[in-house]
C-alpha cells in the first residue's frame, strides 16, 4: 500500500518498506527487520512471537502492528529471548542433503515457551544467500505453529508438521 497519509480502515500500517539487516560473523546472526502494511484479514499474526530453534539455528519472527496513520515510526525493537531450559525436548536436524534428510536427529532442549515440536521442508534463503532445500526439526513456540505466517521471511515453498515437546 503506498504511504498516502489516508485514513482508510483496510490499512494497519502507513509506511513504505524499511528494511535493515545486520550480519554477525562471530555467531552467525542475522537480523532483518522490516516495517510494512498488513492486509487486515491477516491481522491474527500481530502480537505473536514466532520462535523455532534447534542446535544448530534459530529463526523468530516478532510482530508488533498498529492501526493508526504513521504509527510505526521509529526503531525496531527486538525483545530479548529467553533461554531457560523448560523441561522439554524435541528432535534435533539441520540439513540441506535430499537423500534421507534427518534419519540420524538426536534431541535438542526446548527453552522459555517453546514447548512444541517442529518439523520443517522446504525451500528458502538467508539474506543474501542462495536459494536452497532445507530439512529442520527443533523446539518452536506454539505462535510458530499456529500462526505461521512469513510475510517478510526468505521461506518460498514449504510444509510444516508440530506435535507436542516429549518431557525429560
Amino acid at each position: 500500500m503506498p504511504n498516502s497519509g489516508s485514513e482508510d480502515e483496510n490499512e494497519v500500517l502507513e509506511a513504505g518498506r524499511t528494511p535493515t539487516s545486520r550480519r554477525s560473523s562471530r555467531n552467525n546472526a542475522i537480523l532483518t527487520a522490516f516495517k510494512d502494511c498488513l492486509d487486515p484479514t491477516d491481522k491474527a499474526v500481530c502480537e505473536r512471537d514466532l520462535t523455532f530453534k534447534n542446535s544448530a539455528t534459530s529463526l523468530r519472527i516478532s510482530r508488533t502492528c498498529c492501526d493508526s496513520d504513521f504509527c510505526n515510526g521509529g526503531d525496531v525493537q527486538v525483545p530479548p529471548i529467553d533461554e531457560t531450559p523448560n523441561g522439554y525436548k524435541c528432535k534435533d536436524c539441520l540439513t540441506t542433503e535430499s537423500v534421507d534428510p534427518c534419519s540420524a536427529a538426536g534431541d535438542v532442549q526446548c527453552t522459555g515457551d517453546l514447548n512444541t515440536c517442529s518439523s520443517f521442508s522446504g525451500t528458502g534463503a538467508r539474506p543474501g544467500e542462495e536459494v536452497q532445500q532445507y530439512f529442520l526439526k527443533g523446539c518452536a513456540s506454539q505462535d510458530f505453529c499456529q500462526s505461521f505466517y512469513l510475510a517478510g521471511s526468505h521461506a518460498y515453498t514449504y510444509d510444516l508438521l508440530c506435535s507436542p515437546a516429549e518431557k525429560l
